[in-house]
This record gives C-alpha cells, sequence and structure tokens, in this order.
C-alpha cells in the first residue's frame, strides 16, 4: 500500500491501471493505459470535431491541418482546439 506525504505527485489509477492524461482546452481528459489517441487525428475523431474546422495547437505549437494525422501526442501534453463557426 502507498502512503503519501505532502509534496509527493499521486499517481491515477483505475482498476490499478495508470492513466495518460492529455489537457484539451484546459481541461485535463483521463485515457486508460494504450487507450490514449495516438495522433491530433485521431483524437478530433474521438471527440466527433471534424478536421476542417478546426486549428489545432499543441503545446504552444500551432500545428498545421495537413500534419494532424503524423503528429503524435504524449502523456501530459496541453492541446488547444478552435473552431470556427459561421455567423454574425
Amino acid at each position: 500500500m502507498l502512503r503519501w506525504s505532502v509534496g509527493m505527485i499521486k499517481p491515477i489509477y483505475l482498476y490499478n491501471r495508470c492513466m495518460s492524461i492529455l489537457k484539451i482546452n484546459g481541461k485535463e481528459e483521463q485515457f486508460p493505459d494504450n487507450k490514449m489517441p495516438a495522433t491530433i487525428a485521431d483524437l478530433l475523431r474521438y471527440l466527433g470535431v471534424d478536421s476542417t474546422t478546426v486549428v489545432a495547437e499543441l503545446d504552444g505549437q500551432i500545428i498545421e491541418r495537413a500534419n494532424f494525422s503524423k503528429t503524435t501526442l504524449n502523456d501530459g501534453q496541453n492541446i488547444e482546439l478552435v473552431r470556427f463557426v459561421p455567423g454574425g
């Protein structure tokens, strides 16, 4: 059994398995091991977002839409997704 003291980082477990975390638009999203989307394109599919309507920023760097399927995601990364909505 693990005991935690002040200043220790507590890992997140789900049924004794570690979780991967992505921070998406400022909110932490948890994924079970081996279930985290591998690329930005995979993440957009998971979220149900059309890639043609979004701009993606990964750890402060804007990712070109052509590279969504080539840009891999890693535990702990920050992603900002901005959708453009027509209207006035």
